[in-house]
């Protein structure tokens, strides 16, 4: 095939439109989070702070391969996934759930807020934005409401077990509440994923007790929200920007977007792949974002 002047080969050709459907997709879930601030989401009552139990599991070292290796295919679209180089993980500990609404309105109801230890670098962003509160949530009276866009798989239970959506800095300072800290990508992979096998993705909002169990024992660590690291967006070593798209990474290597892993119930099937790499800054909120604390194999 040839275009004006140019022989276009039928992979190249594959490639450049598969490129052009998975950037539509994410558009596409970006204006579902619009909607979320809108008349359209219904807001659901946030009656008690009662949490299900924190259960830590420990997860084994073991080497992992952050991305996938650069050709021309479903899997490798993207110039920032390319990356076959070994990493090594050493043990350690996560939550086997992500946090819940309820969970985060004790942190609320605590103070959470208040506390300029808590925020690291986002106090200013905090105090001067009058934030006291997760985006999709509102108060009314003495009642929190969590607002949230339907979708076809959802279950008809209480919003207070289903995952906080939060910004970064704000499931920042509620690992610092908790003396945890986030898992890093890396982390994030070691857990989900073993022997290069893709896990099952969770469709619709979800309890976070109900969500898929992966081979590590960690529970709804793909679909229900991107899940929250604390590793900076930078390039795999080797990183070649993509001929197709060539600042659709390379300019958000700032130092200032974190990697997010995953899916949220907006995903596009077409996206969920264990090494794609979503990536926003801290103090964005209007993601569907949710987060798990780990620590070190100590704790």
């Amino acid at each position: 095939m040839s275009a004006a002047g140019y022989e276009i080969s039928s992979k190249a050709l594959q490639h450049a439109l598969k490129l052009i459907v998975e950037h539509e997709h994410m558009h596409l879930e970006t204006l579902k989070y619009m909607l979320a601030q809108t008349h359209v989401a219904i807001f659901y009552p946030l009656h008690h702070a009662e949490a299900i139990e924190c259960e830590k599991v420990q997860v084994q070292s073991g080497t992992v391969i952050p991305g996938v290796a650069k050709r021309e295919g479903y899997a490798s679209l993207l110039d920032n996934e390319h990356d076959t180089k070994p990493r090594y993980v050493k043990p350690f500990v996560v939550e086997k759930y992500a946090v819940t609404n309820s969970q985060y309105l004790q942190f609320i109801n605590a103070g959470g807020y208040e506390e300029k230890s808590l925020w690291d670098d986002h106090w200013n962003w905090i105090k001067n934005n009058g934030i006291q509160m997760p985006a999709t949530w509102r108060k009314r009276g003495d009642t929190y409401e969590v607002s949230y866009v339907p979708t076809e798989q959802d279950e008809d239970s209480d919003i207070a077990e289903r995952p906080v959506i939060v910004s970064i800095a704000e499931a920042k300072a509620y690992a610092n509440w908790k003396g945890a800290r986030l898992p890093t990508e890396e982390e994030w992979i070691r857990a989900a994923v073993r022997d290069a096998e893709e896990p099952l993705f969770d469709r619709g909002w979800l309890p976070v007790h109900k969500g898929s169990e992966s081979w590590s024992g960690v529970v709804g660590l793909c679909g229900n929200g991107w899940e929250i690291t604390s590793t900076l967006f930078e390039s795999f070593e080797g990183f070649e920007p993509s001929i197709l798209y060539p600042l659709y990474s390379e300019e958000f290597f700032d130092g200032n977007h974190y990697v997010l892993k995953g899916a949220s119930p907006f995903t596009d099937p077409f996206l969920s792949r264990t090494s794609f790499r979503n990536f926003f800054q801290p103090c964005y909120r209007y993601l569907m974002a949710k987060f798990r604390l780990a620590w070190d194999e100590k704790q």
